[in-house]
């Protein structure tokens, strides 16, 4: 897995490659919650190239969610392919975390 930072006017845009198993969730963990903490911006998770997430990846999606309940930043989940998204949805957490179905989507949804 390999995980970028972008850092926009605004937001941040976390750009996450590979799988969030067991074996990455620490990593994401360290940098989501890293961006997270304290943030008062927006962090858009780009999720373009990511191809699996188990319960250990959902784990981290979880705390990041609780992690900016209550504050001024948002995270929100952009771009998963259908196969990810449904993992979402069978889980339920597509109805407790942003979920938008593109990068652009989901700029929007900070500009708004």
């Amino acid at each position: 897995m390999e995980i970028n930072v972008i850092q926009h006017d605004g937001y941040a845009q976390l750009v996450v490659t590979g799988r969030i198993d067991s074996s990455t969730a620490p990593q994401f963990e360290g940098a989501l919650i890293g961006q997270l903490d304290g943030a008062t911006t927006s962090t858009l998770v780009d999720m373009t190239a990511v191809d699996f997430v188990s319960s250990a990846g959902l784990r981290v999606f979880l705390m990041g969610a609780k992690k900016v309940k209550g504050t001024a930043a948002q995270m929100i989940l952009c771009a998963m392919n259908d196969n990810i998204r449904n993992v979402f949805k069978m889980s339920g957490f597509d109805r407790i975390l942003s979920i938008a179905d593109s990068l652009e989507d989901g700029v929007g949804q900070v500009s708004s």
